[in-house]
């Protein structure tokens, strides 16, 4: 049943920057005694979120629908064996255990992590009954389940169609918290179906779009929580739960289990400003640690991301990112920042790696690269925070909050310079992630607070063991001597290491532990010559 529909509007600005202001907490001097700097930001912290607030976006199971089709998903882990149960509408239950020898046909319908009902002879039109078994080396086992109730033919058609763009596994029909996340992020970063408003003197973009929450978010609260107060709540966790930069108004409505966001956005996607730390700061090698790589050779390169069968159309550098991390093949629109970013990061990856390259020794060409050739953007933090925060169209159209900072990208003539190669931890964490994801490499962009301010950084996976890279923190900033300019050292100390006390995740998603040491070989190697 429906309840009566009801408007919150929450008209802040929100400088969406965890990974942004994460960035005053650096080590080795970086930004010493800034703290005062972050209460410049109008940042969305745990001050902001209800005191019932449940962190995490775990999913023991849940029906959900990948490119139109109905699916059971869960939270896949390995060296476990799973096996789902459904009892459909008749009270008719079916094991569908994929080791069943009359039924080979059942472990076809498994993936990690999901199940394909439709395959099995389900869809939207049951309501059916789920539960999954699963059961561990030592023999041990466990059971969960869940419910899905049947949709009409008009919210099917209406909630479980795919994003625009080419996505197959985002769509309006929000089945688990982690998807509620999700979906949140794709509205930031891809603004689909936006409509450009004039309204009092200013122009702005705004995106609405209704969703469908098909997950019990009353009962992740206490009992005594009204449906509206936990549906708020889910919306507060959402708008934290964003992993990297932007700002924007927003509000919101609810009408039952139909949601619907409205977001308004006064900058664009594409960055176009540079302070001007790249004349004040230069990265030095008389006392660094010295670079593993060298650019004197394009090599022919195989990447493995062009063997990606899922391919999804982009136009920004986030939308490029976002894209990579979810596991697609991009396909940037000809002309777009997306196109220039994309061919720029395939070009360095030409020189600095070859595809008879070990694993570690990629990601630690690229980590030397990144490190030894971007300035931390000094100029922004210590000055645009203070004297632009408050403007959106100014603030979010700086570089260094982008891969155009990590890459020297010059909107003007589209293409690209060292000297502009200004970033701070943002940017330089997407980077990473795309440099590393575009040769096969398992990584992930960690969000979280390092030094007490909010802060990003990464994690890979060699060999199914996780280490931290932090590219940001490998640059180390010493005054060098009377000559009155601060200069960058790389250091080796953040790449591919453990975690540590210094950087705390946040709580909104569980991230493996990076529990390897990679122990790379000093060398005396002369700094790479220029490209």
């Amino acid at each position: 049943m429906k309840t009566k529909r009801s408007m919150i509007i929450i008209a802040v600005s929100l400088l969406l920057c965890f990974t942004l202001t994460g960035c005053l907490g650096m080590v080795g001097g970086i930004l010493t005694g800034l703290d005062a700097v972050i209460r410049y930001v109008k940042g969305f912290g745990e001050d902001e979120l209800p005191e019932n607030t449940v962190y995490g976006s775990a999913n023991p199971l849940a029906v959900s629908f990948r490119d139109g089709k109905m699916v059971a998903v869960w939270d896949y882990v390995d060296n476990v064996n799973y096996v789902l149960s459904v009892t459909d509408d008749n009270n008719i239950t079916t094991v569908y255990d994929p080791s069943d020898k009359m039924h080979p046909e059942y472990k076809d319908y498994y993936g990690d992590g999901i199940f394909y009902l439709e395959k099995a002879g389900y869809d939207y039109s049951d309501s059916i009954n789920l539960t999954l078994k699963s059961i561990y080396k030592n023999n041990t086992s466990e059971k969960v389940t869940a419910s899905y109730d049947k949709l009409s033919k008009a919210d099917y058609t209406a909630f479980t169609a795919n994003v625009p763009g080419g996505f197959t596994t985002i769509d309006s029909y929000i089945a688990t918290r982690y998807e509620m996340f999700e979906f949140f992020a794709y509205l930031l970063i891809f603004r689909p179906d936006s409509t450009e408003v004039a309204e009092k003197g200013t122009t702005y973009e705004k995106v609405e779009k209704e969703f469908l929450i098909a997950y019990d978010y009353q009962g992740i609260y206490d009992d005594s929580l009204a449906a509206d107060k936990a549906f708020e709540s889910e919306v507060l966790s959402a708008v934290a739960s964003f992993e990297d930069s932007a700002a924007y108004n927003y509000s919101y409505e609810r009408d039952g289990n139909i949601g619907k966001y409205v977001l308004r956005f006064y900058y664009d996607v594409n960055p176009y400003l540079m302070t001007d730390s790249k004349n004040m700061y230069v990265n030095a090698y008389d006392k660094s640690e010295p670079p593993h790589y060298v650019t004197t050779t394009t090599h022919d390169r195989t990447f493995a991301i062009d063997s990606r069968t899922q391919t999804v159309s982009v136009s920004s550098s986030d939308q490029l990112y976002f894209a990579i991390k979810k596991g697609y093949k991009p396909v940037p629109v000809a002309g777009s920042n997306a196109e220039y970013i994309y061919a720029e990061l395939r070009r360095i990856l030409s020189l600095i790696n070859s595809d008879s390259d070990s694993v570690p020794t990629k990601i630690h060409h690229i980590y030397d690269y990144m490190v030894n050739t971007v300035i931390y953007d000094y100029d922004f933090v210590d000055n645009v925070l203070k004297q632009k925060v408050d403007d959106q169209s100014i603030f979010f159209s700086y570089e260094c909050l982008y891969m155009e900072g990590v890459l020297g990208y010059v909107p003007s003539s589209k293409s690209f310079s060292t000297k502009n190669r200004v970033a701070i931890c943002d940017g330089l964490s997407k980077a990473f992630l795309c440099f590393t994801q575009i040769e096969g490499i398992d990584s992930l962009k960690i969000s979280g607070t390092a030094s007490g301010g909010a802060h990003a950084w990464n994690k890979v996976s060699v060999k199914n063991r996780w280490y931290m890279v932090d590219t940001t923190w490998g640059n180390v900033l010493n005054s060098k001597g009377d000559t009155h300019k601060n200069y960058e050292y790389l250091s080796h100390k953040y790449l591919m290491t453990k975690d540590d006390s210094d950087h705390e995740e946040d709580k909104w998603y569980s991230y493996p532990k990076a529990t390897g040491q990679y122990n790379y070989i000093s060398s005396n190697e002369v700094p790479p010559l220029a490209e």
